[in-house]
């Protein structure tokens, strides 16, 4: 999802070749084709097939197989976005092979080294060249690693540009009727059927379970101009 905003404003600049890579760390058709249909996204011109496993064993897959695309492309840059496995194994394949790396949304962290994105930004950050952060906070944190301010660019959230281009609504439906609807026809369902609330995923392992946590998140939720349901 990240790409798609990056992809479309690469398209606008005839000078820059921008070539989708797609690890094949999410697979499933939800978690990956629906997103490449929904934003407009071509098809990745590399797949990795990386599939499932340990953290260790599927960054080590992602390894193997992006080193010879990195190879064989020859990019001048390597942009990486978010902080999953991905984006922590594609970052170090190309710093290794003397390529630029740009980190889409650094500088977040949760300061708990048990949650294994937290590694991952980390790892991520002390080894790219510019960081495209989301919020000012992103900021204040990579300036206090020792960042240069000339490498840090507060741009905002590729997500919200996404919102913007779908209108900003989202429908609850079954998965047959989701893939054969467009985001318009999808938008005009929500409103037909009078719309009124909001769908939250939660999918942080912090956050499952029994946790003091959570209740306090969708009260904050509830804030929003959408009361979430579950």
């Amino acid at each position: 999802m990240k790409i798609a905003p990056i992809y479309r404003e690469a398209l606008r600049h005839p000078e820059v070749e921008c070539r989708i890579v797609h690890t094949g760390q999410h697979y499933d058709r939800e978690m990956s084709q629906a997103f490449f249909d929904d934003l407009g996204l071509p098809a990745p011109h590399r797949f990795l097939n990386a599939g499932s496993g340990s953290h260790a064993a599927q960054t080590a897959r992602i390894m193997v197989a992006f080193e010879p695309v990195c190879l064989e492309e020859k990019p001048d840059a390597v942009v990486v976005v978010g902080d999953v496995n991905s984006t922590l194994a594609c970052s170090v394949v190309a710093k290794k092979l003397g390529i630029r790396v740009d980190h889409v949304e650094a500088g977040l962290r949760s300061f708990d080294l048990a949650m294994p994105e937290e590694i991952n930004r980390m790892v991520t950050d002390a080894i790219s060249d510019d960081f495209f952060v989301t919020e000012e906070s992103g900021v204040a944190n990579l300036l206090r690693e020792g960042k240069s301010p000339a490498m840090i660019h507060l741009v905002g959230h590729v997500m919200i540009d996404n919102l913007g281009r779908l209108g900003g609504w989202a429908v609850r439906q079954p998965r047959s009727q989701a893939a054969e609807r467009t985001s318009a026809e999808r938008s005009d369902a929500w409103r037909t059927n009078g719309g009124g609330s909001s769908k939250s995923g939660v999918f942080r392992m912090g956050w499952r379970g029994p946790c003091i946590g959570l209740p306090r998140r969708f009260r904050k939720k509830s804030a929003m101009a959408l009361p979430p349901v579950s």
